[in-house]
């Protein structure tokens, strides 16, 4: 078990980050962990004492003895959405249509009772403002989906709370793993999935803090077809919470993956949703689907009518990828699994790869047809088909995105020696190479 006296390392670099802009007060005594007062109340946060509490395991988690010199709290966090409302129109079209005001002031209010969590988010907005505002999001689109499933109020405002500090524990992670640019390998993935665990044992220590969110923290990496992580649960395993902010957290991050950079409005995301309609319960699922799908957006082009035959060539080219890498993965999943040991990363591997099969099958990108289709649509200069195509383009990527996935898993299990049979060994190192040299000749689309 993960305790947060075991990880105030990382997190006192974020503190110290932010004491040198806006000053970090030690409010309690700072103890060793033999009961040992190594820094007394009253002193400010600076380089010095960092470098003293660094060296120690404390008896009290450091977050419990220091004061912030200034909060984010609930009113600032209302106002901030006020401002998003206002230079957003897409979101405040959304939040008009859904009546969200009451739902969102009492959720900022309620989240305002826990000091330890403004502090968090107060840290998290200063020193990963990336990561804050796919918080501020998160908490929004998890009060939406808990307010259209009918939930009470307080249970809205505890899908609010469980949205907006769903990731507090990536504060407590490496800071090196943190300054990570680009994708993550293998490993660095792997270190990066502690983070729900290290979450839900910082909530476990809160006076009056839910279960249900400490459990919805825990659990919004979890899938119901058992593809997520940490433990791989399935089903009627996972609470409802967890599933809501996992589909929250999701949205929020495939908008900006795929959508953020094109113009394009939050309807965008149905495509990709529909393409794993099983990876949350269902109502969960079809709330969101309502959610988004019940109001009419603007229709935007991302491209000019003489760009899309350079983007038909491309679609074409990566449908190719698709397919190969597909081929490779399946093979090598298919040809492993007899031998893989029954843990939960071996469990998350069989049931990615299943997913990502019932999602190429039920899509038909990989049929005749589809290729057809695209063919017809460019020789006949429909427009109604270019904007299906552009959307094409963004479920391309989401499916590209599984497929590393996928590979990172499978690379992890034969790295860590799951795979002991020196046939699979080889065949493992072999389907890796397939893919890298394939992707090596294959990088550029044929112009028609």
């Amino acid at each position: 078990m993960l305790r947060p006296v075991d990880i105030h390392k990382s997190y006192l670099k974020h503190l110290t980050e932010f004491a040198e802009q806006h000053g970090v007060t030690i409010s309690c005594d700072i103890r060793n962990e033999h009961g040992a007062v190594i820094i007394p109340k009253g002193r400010k946060l600076d380089s010095d004492l960092t470098e003293k509490i660094a060296n120690h395991s404390l008896k009290i988690p450091l977050e419990q003895c220091i004061t912030l010199n200034r909060n984010f709290d609930g009113r600032a966090l209302w106002h901030g959405y006020d401002n998003v409302f206002k230079h957003y129109p897409d979101i405040a079209l959304f939040h008009q249509r859904w009546e969200l005001d009451a739902s969102l002031k009492a959720a900022c209010a309620f989240y305002q009772e826990f000091p330890l969590l403004v502090q968090k988010i107060t840290i998290l907005k200063t020193t990963m403002p990336r990561l804050f505002k796919q918080a501020i999001y998160s908490a929004y689109i998890s009060l939406a989906i808990a307010k259209q499933l009918g939930a009470p109020k307080e249970e809205c405002s505890a899908a609010f709370l469980a949205g907006l500090i769903h990731d507090i524990g990536i504060l407590h992670l490496d800071s090196d793993l943190l300054k990570t640019n680009g994708e993550y390998t293998p490993e660095q993935w792997h270190a990066m999935q502690r983070h729900t665990l290290i979450g839900h044992d910082i909530l476990k220590t809160i006076e009056h803090m839910p279960n249900v969110i400490a459990k919805a923290v825990l659990e919004h990496h979890e899938r119901v077809d058992g593809s997520g992580y940490p433990f791989s649960k399935k089903g009627l395993e996972l609470s409802v919470m967890g599933q809501i902010v996992g589909m929250a957290d999701t949205c929020i991050a495939l908008y900006r993956r795929e959508l953020a950079g094109k113009n394009l409005s939050i309807d965008c995301l149905l495509p990709i949703l529909q393409l794993n309609p099983d990876m949350y319960c269902r109502k969960v699922f079809h709330a969101t689907v309502s959610l988004i799908s019940d109001i009419k957006w603007p229709i935007n082009r991302v491209y000019s009518d003489e760009k899309m035959p350079e983007l038909m060539s491309r679609l074409k080219l990566e449908n190719e990828w698709i397919h190969h890498d597909y081929s490779v993965l399946y093979g090598l999943v298919t040809s492993v699994r007899p031998h893989l040991n029954d843990g939960k990363r071996s469990a998350m591997l069989i049931n990615m790869s299943q997913r990502i099969h019932r999602c190429l099958v039920g899509s038909g990108i990989l049929q005749k047809e589809h290729n057809d289709w695209m063919l017809s649509s460019f020789v006949s200069n429909n427009q109604e088909d270019y904007i299906a195509i552009e959307r094409l383009e963004i479920m391309y990527g989401e499916i590209k995105w599984q497929m590393k996935q996928l590979k990172k898993l499978l690379f992890l299990l034969w790295r860590n020696h799951h795979l002991e049979h020196p046939e699979l060994d080889r065949l493992v190192k072999k389907g890796f190479m397939q893919i890298e040299q394939y992707h090596k000749h294959h990088t550029e689309p044929e112009l028609h």
